[in-house]
């Protein structure tokens, strides 16, 4: 995750109306849908055409609207499928945002209201995921451990469509035996379903094989594009294996999403000025697929397994995990909602939410159901060398060392919480249980100290370490019964 300061640029951009251009954009979508999808066909035809040399799927791209400089990174593994890939078994989930009126028949999308997570209705829940886009699913990749390469191929591809005058293969082939769904961009939303059965059918495959002992599905945060995300997620998969007292080896599922924005504007500002704009996609990646994955697609893939599913997330891929395993989806495929299943672990590295959100004192308010019951162990670290997590005034972000602070140490919230710390090897010692021992909040100031290399906001990133992976097999082993 990369960082831009001054802080108060978010401030004044925001006062002088940021989204401008991003508004225009929508309503030009809009207008041009009026004429007909093919009236948008011709309009990209056109557009690409007028281009000397164009990028392979330069064409789909233009019809989902992620043809940009920074919108196209993050699909940037199905143009290069031999070097941006997992080193584990597993599969690369990769989200993105498109106009919902070019994605869905008619531009609704049916959501269900969440009562326990201040979500009373479901006018409320649509808010969540009311921005004039919407995510969708538009890849999922499967990635073989094969020794000195990487093995991916396609499980699903939104960009292999059947309008316009496509000729040219993909560059990442489809996986052998996959029943191919070319996809028309008006079903991308509702074909999102059906890419996630199809990796609901591989994990299942998979873990027949019984040569796998986790599950571990990792979420990255702000300004991650996918290239950096997919290195992140095997940085964190390997310290786990690599940490582990016996022998690790797990199916991982790296989620990606378009955590950057647009913009034309000097790039440290805007990218300074999205954050608020980013944390509710990141919300909006919790209760929508994210959630579905953690609550029906792999749970059902793993029915009658009894390997544990790990949960990671870093900064707003931690507020996007936090959401997805204590709240769920709000979306489903029909008019009845998903059940809200069971998450082994959850480990929130330097979260970018509220603490508060855990025990919400205003109800009415988007929050986590309170102690996360269907969490069975839910960690989450804190650094005083966090210098992102400390800025926002309107609250205490998880990652702040406040957080440990106020929830352990101050003694109008002592006992809420288990409350632990972790030495600079990344082992824990627990300082003591509290009434929802599921939670445990972590001071992580011995670990979590150091300048991660490329990223800024002090310490925030610095979770891609040996001692990390120790910190997660910790955790893992900790006894919720006991507090040890």
């Amino acid at each position: 995750m990369r960082l831009y300061f001054p802080f108060y640029c978010l401030l004044l951009i925001a006062l002088l109306g940021c989204t401008t251009q991003q508004d225009k954009k929508q309503f030009a979508d809009a207008s041009r849908l009026q004429g007909g999808r093919e009236s948008l066909v011709d309009d990209c035809m056109r557009e690409i055409g007028k281009k000397d040399i164009q990028r392979r799927i330069q064409f789909q791209e233009c019809l989902y609207d992620t043809d940009g400089s920074i919108t196209s990174l993050f699909h940037s593994t199905l143009y290069y499928p031999q070097e941006i890939g997992l080193r584990f078994d597993g599969f690369i989930v990769g989200l993105e945002k498109s106009p919902r009126e070019r994605i869905t028949e008619n531009g609704k999308v049916p959501v269900h209201p969440i009562a326990d997570a201040g979500l009373a209705n479901a006018a409320d829940s649509a808010k969540k995921i009311n921005d004039g886009k919407l995510l969708f699913v538009s890849h999922i990749l499967r990635n073989a451990a094969v020794p000195g390469a990487i093995s991916n191929c396609a499980l699903y591809n939104a960009y292999d469509v059947t309008v316009g005058t496509v000729t040219k293969r993909q560059l990442v082939d489809y996986c052998g035996g996959t029943e191919i769904l070319r996809v028309k961009p008006e079903e991308a939303f509702e074909n999102s379903w059906k890419a996630l059965d199809k990796l609901k059918s591989s994990i299942s495959g998979a873990v027949e094989s019984g040569k796998y002992t986790h599950v571990l599905i990792v979420t990255m945060g702000w300004n991650t594009e996918q290239v950096e995300a997919v290195r992140n997620i095997n940085s964190i998969a390997g310290n786990f294996v690599n940490a582990s007292k016996v022998k690790a080896n797990p199916l991982v599922i790296g989620v990606t999403w378009p955590s950057m924005w647009i913009s034309k504007w000097v790039d440290p500002v805007i990218k300074v000025a999205s954050f608020p704009s980013k944390a509710e996609d990141a919300d909006e990646v919790g209760l929508t697929w994210l959630g579905v994955l953690l609550h029906d697609t792999v749970p059902a893939a793993l029915s009658g397994s009894q390997i544990p599913v790990i949960a990671i997330g870093h900064s707003f891929g931690g507020r996007a995990t936090i959401a997805a395993a204590c709240v769920g989806p709000i979306i489903s495929p029909s008019t009845t909602a998903l059940p809200r299943g069971h998450i082994d672990t959850a480990i929130i590295f330097q979260g970018a939410f509220m603490s508060e959100q855990l025990f919400a004192s205003t109800p009415e308010k988007f929050h986590y159901p309170l102690g996360c019951p269907n969490v069975g162990k839910l960690a989450l670290t804190s650094s005083v060398a966090d210098k992102a997590n400390n800025i926002p005034f309107w609250g205490t972000y998880s990652g702040d060392d406040r957080t440990f602070k106020k929830h352990c140490a101050m003694s109008e919230n002592a006992g809420r919480v288990s409350c632990a710390s972790a030495g600079a090897d990344g082992e824990l010692s627990t300082v003591k249980a509290g009434e929802f021992e599921n939670i445990m909040f972590i001071n992580a100031n011995s670990l979590i100290n150091e300048h991660a290399y490329g990223t800024g906001g002090g310490a925030h990133s610095d979770i891609f370490r040996r001692e990390h992976g120790t910190l997660i097999n910790a955790v893992l082993q900790r006894d919720t019964g006991t507090g040890k």
